[in-house]
């Protein structure tokens, strides 16, 4: 019983104790834990660290979970926990230390004795200045040992001598305080070698300056040579080039590298190129592509340029495309001015070898006949073979004489074969040029002229000459037939002035007549006062009616003249075309009761509202009801009939019909256009109708200022049917003198 208060209180101390070892060794390792996470965070340690947290959460569990043992059993905890800890940072490949406040070293792990290549028994007790072979470096130790104590967290990237070695040692530093189990401060700290990454970044500095530096001198060599260079990636970018380069594309090296062919040229060109690149990109390396470009730069400046290409692979292995530009636009522009002289004039080269037989043929020369490039060879028998029999022998015989030395250039005409089938003339021409040592022939060039123009137009110069009595003939009828027209119009005329002295004299010989009459009887004294102004009265109405004819004589010359010259101002106006026609019949009613003549108006649901001059449309409806009247038998019916007309597919009304219909005497079909000809009539009543011809052109001119139609045809039955159309809303803007007067209407 005595012994169970005794044995409870040396129990409470152990507990006591193993309790404050386990704080200890929780703390040391929770402050090598946050060592830890702040080396994670920082991105400096990877394994080393992740291992130090998990054994701490591990150690903090098992402590935990042993607190409540017995005395003995905590005993065996306390050295368990010493012998566990020391293994933890033992296992740990960075060096690992604890000192105390003093500096001196209470707890170091394998790789920090590895590291100074001593025991643990040489290093635990020693303080900085006793393991570093630099005073600078102990002191700052020393001072940072003090920050720490006070609570600072050391965390730094350092270079120092290394403690066996010298050589220079990269490392992370991490440190930070702690305390015992009894309280006093601890330092805890480690250390993480990092010098192979750092000597393998200068490794990297180092190989990236040698690399930089043979870029450089590969571009000094590259700047020397005058033919352009470039190096282009996959992606069809140039990566390198060189002076002649961009002096040929004309953009600085800074702004070309980069760049791609679309970035400089005209875009056919550039997918051109880039489809070529592609196409080598699939191919072996090491073949040389060739082709020939005329490029076009963004600005449309061409260059003729052959490429040449061949794929290969950079310093690290990478695919690249390098290439070489050669402009030959002198080349070409030179050959071009020699072919244009040897061909300006249509001509074809032929260059004959006679030592081997070969001939060329240029390219004109095979294009005249009709000829690819690639359907001609190179024998003489291209040329001899197709020159048509009736002439071969001749040229022949002219190419024998040249090549003898008879005559000094060799010209023949004759007819040779194209690839069609047809022949066509040639002056065939040549003259040898070099000849061997002892005078034979070696060398002959020659030209092929197409004459065959000159040899068609003899040919139909002789035809000329032999037709020249039909082409006389020819002309002959032609100028009857122009001199019957001429008596046509001056008949026309004659007709014309015939009719208006009729026109002009009636009406004046009334007038004079009436007027000298109005002179008497008002010069006579009259028996009744009455009878004298009664007369006087009649004798004046009629001068008045004569000049009213006249007036519309003249009116009618003056309208026509102004439709004619495009003079006439249409004032286009909203018009009820039935209105107007209706004020029309009751104008020539007294004529219609002459006659007898019944006169009707039809409508067939049209809709009459036009935009139109009502004075001129007026002006048409009377000139063809005063037509059909005037053609009209007694006692015969006129008909005016309204109707809509259509112009579309669709059907869709465009506007309004007239159809003014009477049972005269008709027109012949062939002079239903012909009457709206001026000063033209019928055939049918030119001899007894009167009037100068002049009514229906103004009817024309009128309905064609409207954008309409008018025109003639026969009745089935008897008599004429004359047809005006007038569109709803013609087309044209109003006249300014029409807008004028809407606008005076309107205000």
């Amino acid at each position: 019983m005595s012994d169970a208060p005794s044995q409870s209180a040396s129990q409470v101390n152990a507990n006591s104790g193993i309790r404050t070892l386990a704080l200890q060794a929780m703390a040391t390792l929770a402050m090598f834990a946050a060592l830890a996470i702040g080396a994670i965070a920082a991105g400096w340690v990877g394994v080393s660290a992740v291992l130090l947290a998990v054994i701490s959460s591990y150690a903090w569990c098992r402590l935990a979970r042993d607190m409540g043992q017995p005395a003995s059993r905590q005993s065996e905890v306390h050295r368990r926990a010493r012998a566990f800890m020391q293994r933890a940072v033992d296992v740990i490949p960075e060096p690992i230390f604890v000192k105390g406040a003093d500096g001196r070293l209470v707890m170091v792990n394998e790789a920090y004795c590895a590291q100074r290549n001593l025991t643990r028994e040489q290093i635990l007790g020693k303080t900085a200045s006793a393991l570093t072979r630099s005073d600078a470096l102990a002191s700052l130790i020393q001072q940072e040992d003090v920050e720490v104590l006070a609570g600072k967290q050391i965390f730094k990237e350092e270079c120092i001598a290394h403690p066996v070695t010298g050589a220079d040692l990269y490392q992370i530093v991490a440190k930070a305080r702690s305390e015992d189990e009894e309280g006093n401060p601890l330092i805890v700290g480690t250390f993480v070698d990092i010098t192979s990454v750092r000597i393998a970044e200068q490794e990297a500095r180092d190989a990236l300056a040698a690399q930089s530096r043979l870029r450089a001198f590969l571009q000094f060599v590259f700047d020397a040579l005058p033919t352009p260079l470039f190096v282009k990636d996959t992606q069809h970018r140039y990566i390198m080039t060189n002076r002649a380069h961009t002096l040929s594309t004309g953009m600085p090296m800074h702004e070309l590298l980069g760049k791609r062919a679309s970035d400089l040229l005209r875009q056919d060109i550039a997918e051109l190129i880039d489809a070529s690149e592609d196409e080598m990109l699939l191919a072996d390396e090491g073949l040389v592509h060739e082709s020939e470009h005329a490029i076009f730069n963004q600005q449309g400046v061409v260059r003729q340029e052959i490429l040449r290409k061949v794929v290969g692979r950079d310093v690290e292995g990478q695919r690249v495309i390098i290439g070489t530009a050669t402009d030959i636009t002198s080349l070409r522009h030179a050959e071009a001015r020699w072919q244009f002289a040897l061909e300006g004039a249509g001509d074809g080269l032929w260059d004959w070898d006679l030592s081997s037989a070969k001939v060329f043929y240029s390219r004109h020369w095979k294009v005249m006949q009709g000829f690819d490039e690639a359907e001609i060879g190179n024998s003489e028998a291209e040329r001899t073979r197709r020159i048509h029999p009736d002439d071969a022998e001749a040229a022949q015989a002219a190419l024998d004489v040249h090549l003898s030395g008879r005559v000094p250039i060799y010209i023949c005409e004759l007819r040779q074969m194209r690839k069609d089938g047809t022949y066509m003339w040639l002056l065939d021409r040549g003259r040898v040029v070099e000849h061997s040592a002892d005078g034979k022939p070696l060398r002959m060039i020659g030209i092929y002229t197409d004459i065959t123009h000159h040899k068609d137009a003899e040919e139909e110069l002789r035809r000329h000459r032999d037709s020249l009595e039909d082409m006389v003939e020819e002309q002959t009828t032609h100028l009857i037939q122009a001199k019957k027209e001429a008596e046509r119009a001056n008949a026309a005329k004659s007709q014309f002035l015939a009719n208006m002295s009729h026109e002009l004299r009636t009406p004046m010989h009334a007038v004079l007549s009436f007027a000298r009459l109005g002179e008497e009887k008002a010069a006579k004294p009259q028996p009744s006062s009455t009878e004298a102004p009664d007369k006087l009265r009649t004798y004046f109405q009629r001068i008045r009616e004569s000049g009213d004819r006249l007036l519309g004589l003249l009116n009618d010359l003056l309208d026509l003249s102004k439709l004619e010259s495009g003079r006439m101002v249409l004032r286009i106006q909203r018009v009820l075309f039935e209105s107007v026609v209706e004020e029309a019949l009751r104008e020539f009613e007294a004529s219609l009761l002459a006659k007898r003549l019944n006169a009707t108006l039809h409508n067939e649901a049209c809709d009459t509202l036009v935009m139109a001059d009502d004075t001129r449309l007026a002006q048409v409806v009377r000139n063809l009801l005063s037509n059909a009247i005037k053609f009209s038998p007694e006692g015969s019916n006129i008909t005016l009939t309204f109707r809509p007309f259509t112009q579309t597919e669709a059907g869709a009304e465009r506007g309004v019909e007239l159809i003014v219909a009477d049972e005269g005497i008709g027109i012949p079909a062939g002079e239903l256009e012909s009457v709206f000809d001026k000063f033209v009539q019928s055939s049918k009543t030119r001899n007894n109708a009167g009037g100068t011809g002049l009514g229906l052109p103004i009817c024309r001119e009128i309905v064609t200022a409207h954008h309409g139609q008018i025109f003639a045809r026969n009745r089935a039955q008897q008599g004429t049917e004359f047809v005006v159309r007038i569109p709803r809303y013609p087309r044209p803007e109003p006249t300014p003198a029409a807008e004028a007067s809407d606008q005076s209407k309107a205000g």
